[in-house]
């Protein structure tokens, strides 16, 4: 939700063929803006939360426990819809909590050159990286997460 809120983005699909992804917000009290641009240009978003189920056009509010789990039951949902593949698109503090509490298979990091001194700290990994790649000057690294 605090991507949506800063950065009004639309996750859609503009500069390549195919359709555009199932968006996914997790907006646990209802803070998405009603204006935002991603609720109004007609592809499906799924907003959890812990307050409403409700449904207008292709925009979805799932409620959810508001409990320590609620990325859990984000899966869950998820899971029982035949979603089985997620990209997280999504600021420091979600990916920092997904990869904390173990709701990652994969990270893909691209570490650039470029030193931000005021910017926000990257997420950190836990695990030993098992690949990396120099791409345009910039190094993408791949962790993977050990299967329990």
């Amino acid at each position: 939700i605090n991507t949506l809120v800063a950065d009004d983005p639309l996750l859609t699909n503009r500069y390549w063929t195919g359709n555009s992804p199932l968006r996914i917000v997790t907006d646990r009290y209802l803070r998405a803006p009603a204006d935002a641009r991603m609720l109004h240009d007609g592809s499906p978003v799924w907003i959890f939360n812990t307050r409403k189920n409700d449904c207008k056009g292709p925009v979805e509010w799932i409620r959810l426990p508001d409990d320590d789990n609620f990325f859990g039951h984000v899966m869950t949902v998820l899971h029982e819809r035949n979603i089985v593949s997620v990209l997280v698109e999504g600021g420091r503090q979600i990916l920092q909590h997904l990869l904390d509490v173990g709701l990652w298979d994969e990270a893909r990091v691209i570490t650039g050159t470029m030193s931000i001194p005021d910017g926000i700290a990257a997420p950190r990994m836990t695990t030993g990286a098992a690949d990396h790649f120099e791409l345009h000057g910039d190094r993408l690294s791949f962790y993977y997460r050990k299967a329990e």
